[in-house]
């Protein structure tokens, strides 16, 4: 399956209080680490198809392929693979629901 990303010109509401404003499926980086010290202004869910370093508590640590992490608006993001290209699935989201479903589900942001 051939990946893609869209980036919505708006958040595209996708029910009462929950809006996507972006979604990448089986995305291709080179051989890299992405570093958002200031995060962005919604959350962030990723699904990591191939081994990935990440950030988490100031510790840059190696994580297994399917690791999935969840970050809030404005947490720093570092993540990637220096050595080798990797695919990961991603979406950012933003509205008092998904705020309210993380709350309840029992997720913890931040974390693998």
């Amino acid at each position: 399956m051939k990946g893609f990303t869209h980036w919505f010109a708006s958040a595209v509401p996708v029910g009462a209080g929950f809006r996507i404003r972006g979604l990448g499926v089986r995305e291709r980086m080179r051989a890299k680490m992405v570093n958002r010290p200031r995060g962005t202004g919604d959350y962030l869910f990723m699904l990591f198809l191939d081994p990935v370093k990440i950030q988490v508590d100031g510790e840059l640590r190696s994580f297994p392929a399917r690791s999935l992490i969840a970050w809030p608006s404005g947490a720093g993001h570092l993540y990637g693979n220096p050595a080798i290209p990797w695919l990961h699935s991603w979406f950012h989201c933003e509205g008092p629901l998904i705020e309210r479903l993380v709350k309840s589900s029992g997720i913890t942001l931040g974390r693998v």
